[in-house]
C-alpha cells in the first residue's frame, strides 16, 4: 500500500469519528459569517422576550417569582455562586425542585436569567463515602452561543458554543416545556444578542487604552521570545561545528582545541572591527588554526612552555624545522616568557625560516588569553572557568540576535502608538532578554555536552558525538526557556492547564516555523553573499518564529480561549461597576484607570484566575484590586478641617451681605 492510500486511509477515518465535530464547526463558521453586523435589538426587547420565554412553562414567573428562593439557588451551588453574585442576576423563570433529602436546606431545579439559565439537579446514584446523593449543575450562558436544539430520544437541550463547545441539561418528559425554551432562545441567538455578548458589542466600552491593551499583550511579546529563540538554536549546530565541541570534548588533546576557542572568543572581543574566526576545521596539513585581522595563528598547548614551543617544529630526523612559515605561535599565557626563551634558542640555531636575530622571537610567539590549566578546565565543563568562557560565547553570538530583537519590538511599539521612549524601553527589555535566552541557551548546551557526552556513551552502549549532545540539549533548553514561565504558572494555579496546553502548542508552531525559516534563508544567502548567510537567517528567522506563532495562536483560538481574555473583561466589567457607582471626578477617574491598567496587568489577571476557585475572580478583581484602587484615591483627597470650614462661612456670609 503507497504512503498516498495509507495518508488518505488516515484522513478518511479521522474524518469519520469526528463527523459531528466537524460539521458543526463549518455549520458555526457559516452562522457567524450570516449573524456578522446584526444588531435587531434593544434593552426592552430582550427584557421581553426573556418575560416571555419565563410565562412559557417555568413553574414561577413575572411577580409570583419568589427573588429570595431563587437568589438561595444561585447562592447555594458553588459553580453559579462563583460566576455570579446573585443580587446582580435579574430572574426570569424559576421550576425549583425540592431536595430528596430532608434536612438538606436547598433547592435543585433550572432558572431562567439575563446572563443564561442555570441548572441544578440530584442524581438517583448516592456517593460511596458520603452516602449523599450526587448533583449535577450545569450553567448555560447565553455569551457565545450560536444554536440551540431539543433531542427528543434523551429529552435533552443542547446549547452549542463557539470553538466546539457544549452543554446538556435533562428537562424529563415535559417535552413541550423543553420546545419552548429552545424557540424563545433562538429568537435571542437570531437577533444579535449572544455573539454581541460575547464579542463585547453591548458591553460598555472603556478607553482606547484599555481596547488597545486587550488587542495586543502580550502575545507579540511572547511570539518574539519564541522568534528569538528559534533563530539563536538555528545558529546553534553551525557555531558548535566551528568552534569543533567533538574535538574539545572527545580528542585525546582537547585542552588544545579549547584553547582555540576560548583565545578566539577573546580575540573577537578585543578586535571587534577585525576578522577573527577559528579555520581549522579542514585539519590542513600545517594550516592555521585561526586568524586575527592578517595574522595567521597556530595554537600549541602543551604542560609547559618547552614543549609548546618545540611542538611547532619538525622531529630533528626531519630536519627540525619551525612548521608555520609566516604564522604566529599562540603558547598558554602564563608559559609566555619562557616560550620567548625557547623560541630564541631555536632562532640562534637556525631553525626558524626567515628569521635570524634571536631577538624577534616576540614576533613569533603569541600569548595566548588564557593559561593551561584555564584550557583544560574549559574543555571539562561543570566549573566556573568553563561556564564563564561558554556564556561569554553566548553572549556574544547572540548579540545580533538581541540587536534584531530590539528594532523589531521598538517598530512594533512605535506602529501600536506608544511615544518613542517607552518604544525604546521596550526593545531594550525584548533585547535583554533575547540576550540572556541566547546566552544561556549556548552555555547550557555546551556544558551538557562537555559533562554528559561519555556518560551518555556509556550508559547506552552508543558513540555519541559531543555536537548531537549539545544541539539536542540546546533545543531542549531553547523551549523550556520559552515555556517555563507558563508552566510555573500553571503550577500555582495562575493560569489553566488548557492555557499551558495552547502557550505549549503556539510556541512548538512558532519554533519549528522560525527554526526552518532561519536555516534556509542563511544557507541560501550565505551561498550567495559569503558572511551576509548568520545575519539574513537571524533576520528571517526571527520574523518566521513570530508569524508562525500568530498563525499558531490564531488557529488555537478557534479552540481554545486564552484565560486573559475572561479574565481581563470581568475585569473591564467589575470596574465599570464599581467606578460608576462612586462620585469621582474626571482627574480621579483616570488616576483610577490608570493604576488598575497599568504595566503589571497581566500579573493581576493571572492573580484573578489563581483565586477563581476560592474567593472568586470576579470578588477578588473588585475588592482586592479596583476597590483598594478607588479608596486609595480617595484618601488623597484634600481634608476639610474646621479652619478651612469657618474661612469658607465667613466668606458665604460676606458675600452674602454684598449681594444686599
Amino acid at each position: 500500500m503507497s504512503v498516498f492510500m495509507l495518508v488518505l486511509i488516515c484522513v478518511l477515518g479521522i474524518g469519520f469519528v469526528f463527523r459531528d465535530y466537524i460539521i458543526d464547526f463549518f455549520s458555526y463558521l457559516k452562522w457567524r459569517k450570516s449573524i456578522d453586523g446584526i444588531h435587531n435589538y434593544d434593552k426592552i426587547f430582550i427584557r421581553s422576550k426573556l418575560t416571555e420565554l419565563g410565562s412559557a412553562g417555568f413553574t414561577y414567573s413575572g411577580d409570583g417569582l419568589p427573588y429570595g428562593r431563587a437568589k438561595w439557588f444561585v447562592n447555594s451551588i458553588e459553580s453559579f455562586n462563583r460566576k455570579f453574585m446573585p443580587e446582580d442576576l435579574e430572574y426570569y423563570g424559576y421550576s425549583p425542585v425540592r431536595s430528596k433529602t430532608e434536612l438538606e436546606f436547598k433547592e435543585y431545579g433550572i432558572l431562567l436569567t439575563q446572563e443564561g439559565i442555570l441548572f441544578s439537579e440530584q442524581l438517583k446514584e448516592k456517593d460511596e463515602k458520603t452516602k449523599e446523593y450526587k448533583t449535577r449543575s450545569v450553567l448555560s450562558p447565553f455569551s457565545g452561543l450560536w444554536k440551540v436544539v431539543y433531542l427528543p430520544n434523551t429529552s435533552e437541550i443542547k446549547f452549542c458554543y463557539f470553538r466546539g463547545a457544549s452543554k446538556k441539561i435533562k428537562l424529563g418528559v415535559n417535552a413541550k416545556f423543553a420546545q419552548d425554551i429552545v424557540s424563545g432562545i433562538q429568537v435571542l441567538i437570531d437577533t444579535g444578542y449572544t455573539n454581541d455578548l460575547k464579542t463585547g458589542e453591548i458591553k460598555e466600552k472603556l478607553t482606547n487604552e484599555l481596547k488597545e491593551f486587550e488587542s495586543t499583550s502580550p502575545n507579540f511579546d511572547f511570539a518574539t521570545s519564541i522568534g528569538a529563540a528559534s533563530s539563536i538554536y538555528a545558529g546553534l549546530g553551525n557555531h558548535l561545528h566551528d568552534k569543533q565541541i567533538n574535538s574539545i570534548v572527545s580528542a585525546s588533546m582537547g585542552h588544545g582545541h579549547a584553547a582555540e576557542y576560548a583565545n578566539n572568543l577573546v580575540d573577537s572581543i578585543k578586535h571587534l572591527f577585525s576578522k577573527v574566526e577559528q579555520v581549522g576545521q579542514n585539519n590542513a596539513k600545517n594550516g592555521a588554526d585561526r586568524v586575527v585581522g592578517s595574522d595567521y595563528i597556530q595554537t600549541k598547548y602543551c604542560s609547559n612552555a618547552r614543549n609548546s614551543v618545540n611542538a611547532a617544529f619538525e622531529k630533528k630526523a626531519d630536519g627540525g624545522q619551525y612548521r608555520y612559515d609566516g604564522m604566529q605561535l599562540e603558547i598558554p599565557k602564563d608559559q609566555y616568557n619562557e616560550a620567548i626563551k625557547v623560541m630564541e634558542q631555536r632562532i640562534s640555531e637556525g631553525k626558524v625560516k626567515g628569521y635570524d636575530n634571536p631577538k624577534d622571537a616576540y614576533k613569533i610567539i603569541r600569548k595566548g588569553n588564557v593559561t593551561y590549566e584555564e584550557a583544560k578546565l574549559i574543555a571539562k565543563g561543570g566549573n566556573i572557568t568553563s561556564l564563564k568562557y561558554d556564556a561569554l560565547d553566548g553572549a556574544v553570538q547572540c548579540l545580533p540576535i538581541a540587536g534584531i530583537s530590539f528594532v523589531i519590538t521598538f517598530a512594533q511599539a512605535k506602529w501600536a502608538g506608544a511615544n518613542t521612549k517607552e518604544a525604546a524601553v521596550s526593545a531594550l527589555q525584548a533585547g535583554g532578554r533575547t540576550l540572556i535566552v541566547g546566552t544561556i541557551v549556548y552555555a547550557g548546551s555546551q556544558q551538557f555536552a562537555k559533562i554528559m557526552t561519555a556518560k551518555i556513551a556509556k550508559q547506552t552502549g552508543k558513540k555519541m558525538l559531543a555536537e548531537t549532545v549539545a544541539k539536542r540539549s540546546g533545543m531542549v533548553i531553547s523551549f523550556a526557556i520559552v515555556i517555563g514561565p507558563s508552566m510555573l504558572d500553571t503550577l500555582t494555579g495562575r493560569i489553566s492547564s488548557q492555557q499551558l496546553l495552547k502557550n505549549t502548542l503556539v510556541a512548538g508552531g512558532g519554533f519549528v516555523a522560525g527554526v526552518a525559516s532561519s536555516a534556509g534563508t542563511g544557507a541560501l544567502m550565505g551561498s550567495v553573499v559569503p558572511g551576509a548567510g548568520n545575519v539574513a537567517g537571524a533576520i528571517v528567522g526571527i520574523i518566521g518564529g513570530i508569524a508562525g506563532s500568530v498563525a499558531s495562536k490564531k488557529i488555537l483560538d478557534n479552540f481554545i480561549q486564552d484565560d486573559r481574555i475572561e479574565m481581563f473583561a470581568q475585569l473591564k466589567e467589575e470596574y465599570l461597576d464599581v467606578v460608576m457607582s462612586v462620585s469621582l471626578n474626571d482627574n480621579e477617574f483616570t488616576l483610577v484607570q490608570k493604576k488598575i491598567f497599568d504595566k503589571k496587568l497581566e500579573s493581576k489577571l493571572k492573580d484573578m484566575f489563581q483565586h477563581i476557585n476560592n474567593v472568586g475572580s470576579r470578588n477578588y478583581a473588585r475588592e482586592t484590586i479596583i476597590e483598594s484602587v478607588v479608596e486609595e484615591v480617595i484618601a488623597s483627597r484634600t481634608v476639610v478641617d474646621e479652619n478651612m470650614l469657618l474661612e469658607g462661612i465667613e466668606i458665604s456670609e460676606r458675600e452674602f451681605v454684598l449681594a444686599n
